[in-house]
């Protein structure tokens, strides 16, 4: 039987009894043991449990697609790197395990050393070695990952406390652009283990960035308001330039419209009197 990587979110998969994942979130197979290779003996059950995860939610960052509405979520997500702000995974099968949020644990980790990968054999390939492979405890920071506990679960949605990271370790984005308008940025992985040990994420994995939001005023940044302020005070020199050289050919003009506005004000408002501009 070929070994599930990353269980997607909309697909349903088939438990040995014939039932699916959505009928049946947890499935009990009794562990029996043999020491002679013939008489199985043994009651205690293994539970099997289907634990997705869909996306993510925050909503501390101001910047475009970055900040999360409660109540939906999205493949990304974004915040500052001081942490201490909530983030919520959304998912199913949270309350497979024990239902208890110390027990749950969630990484950030750099691309490549979130979940190892499955060789052909069925197993768990090594790790990537290029990687600082440091264990992490709670709140603890490493290139490799940083890994918090949950503070509350439900069956569909795991919350933690967002970890303080550095940015000038792990997977660090210093060009200016979406999603990194302050680099740097770090971006890392988000995954998470409700038994604290299987980390369990998405075909397509889920993102959170680590940045500081930059400073913006009237919805621009520091270097395109200074631009658009530029711009705006060469536009008001050529404007007074141009209406210097022509003031009095403007002037003119200005005087033609205005008095032909009101000459047309004033004869819709009187009839009258084109009576007797007819006959003058």
């Amino acid at each position: 039987m070929a070994l599930i990587g990353q269980p997607d979110y909309d697909a349903s998969y088939m438990w040995s009894n014939g039932r699916t994942t959505s009928e049946q979130s947890r499935y009990a197979a009794p562990v029996r043991v043999a020491i002679n290779e013939i008489d199985f003996r043994g009651s205690v059950d293994f539970v099997f449990y289907h634990q997705v995860t869909a996306g993510l939610a925050a909503q501390v960052s101001q910047e475009y697609l970055m900040s999360v509405a409660a109540g939906t979520y999205a493949d990304f997500a974004a915040g500052p790197p001081r942490g201490g702000f909530p983030i919520t995974l959304v998912g199913s099968g949270f309350d497979g395990y024990d239902n208890n949020p110390s027990t749950i644990r969630v990484r950030f980790s750099t691309e490549g050393s979130a979940v190892p990968s499955v060789d052909s054999a069925g197993g768990h390939a090594t790790p990537d070695t290029t990687l600082n492979a440091t264990a992490a405890g709670a709140g603890a920071s490493s290139a490799d990952y940083i890994e918090v506990s949950a503070v509350s679960v439900k069956p569909t949605e795991v919350v933690v406390i967002a970890p303080a990271v550095s940015l000038q370790e792990g997977e660090i984005n210093n060009k200016r652009g979406f999603p990194c308008w302050n680099p740097p940025c770090r971006r890392t992985v988000v995954t998470i283990a409700i038994n604290g040990v299987d980390f369990v994420s998405r075909p397509d994995p889920l993102v959170f960035y680590f940045f500081n939001d930059p400073f913006r005023w009237l919805g621009l940044m520091i270097k395109e308001l200074l631009l658009g302020l530029v711009a705006l005070i060469a536009l008001c020199l050529i404007n007074g330039i141009v209406t210097w050289r022509y003031r009095f050919q403007v002037y003119d003009a200005y005087l033609s419209l205005k008095y032909r506005i009101k000459n047309k004000i004033f004869e819709r408002k009187y009839p009258v009197f084109d009576h007797f501009k007819d006959e003058l």
